[in-house]
């Protein structure tokens, strides 16, 4: 009978496990058209987009997810374009869509750039929430800003870019909507994970935990109980 409670615990842990505890996730590059670069140098290339600056130019461009995941981080070439800032805070958004148009805003992204001007830029980092889920084949928009919050208008950095032809996105202050074409392509990077960051538990697990933990219940009183009339 004392193996019994036992038993269930170790069921118990094992229905807990499948909540989502288990071993490092796996993460896949989904989309890249850097070129295998990770270094970008604006004197050896013209190949840059402005953004921020006096008029809060956004910039971006769309990609298609070659297997689906949750997004896990992304990659992006930026160089701060104003030499008064060592470091310029910037904002990204992340939008579902077509080839033609935004579609529903999925995830936003704050971090700041220290690529300074002047010198060679790398890959900036920018981890993501873990729980957008990227679908194979589906088109999504990437697209950026640099000083959001600052009121200067010096502020401004710039995004690399390559010569292949696809979805260009552009809006400003005074184009609030922005505005759609096919153009040159913003470069980045697109990894993701084949787990969520935060798992979401079936009904059928949660109530498997939920049986066992009353089970567990149940038999402690019932030991509780024998011992009290064995006394």
């Amino acid at each position: 009978m004392n193996g019994l409670p036992n038993r269930c615990s170790h069921l118990v842990l094992s229905a807990a496990l499948g909540l989502g505890l288990a071993g490092p996730a796996h993460a896949g590059l989904i989309f890249d058209n850097t070129g295998g670069a990770e270094t970008f140098d604006r004197a050896e290339t013209a190949l840059v987009s402005i953004l921020g600056a006096h008029n809060q130019t956004w910039g971006g461009s769309l990609f298609t997810a070659s297997e689906s995941g949750y997004l896990d981080r992304l990659e992006i070439p930026l160089q701060i374009a104003t030499p008064a800032y060592t470091s310029l805070e910037h904002t990204f958004r992340l939008y579902s869509g077509t080839t033609s148009a935004l579609g529903d805003l999925l995830e936003v992204f704050e971090f700041d750039v220290t690529q300074p001007s002047g010198q060679p830029a790398s890959l900036t980092n920018v981890t993501a929430s873990g729980n957008t889920l990227l679908e194979e084949g589906t088109t999504y928009w990437l697209i950026g800003t640099a000083g959001l919050s600052l009121d200067d208008f010096r502020a401004a950095s710039y995004w690399f870019r390559t010569t292949d032809l696809g979805g260009r996105y552009q809006a400003t202050d005074d184009n609030p909507d922005g505005h759609i074409s096919t153009s040159w392509q913003h470069m980045y990077r697109v990894y993701v994970t084949d787990t969520p960051s935060v798992a979401v538990p079936e009904p059928g697990t949660l109530g498997l935990v939920g049986a066992g933990i009353l089970l567990m219940l149940g038999l402690r009183r019932r030991q509780t109980r024998h011992r009290r009339i064995s006394r």
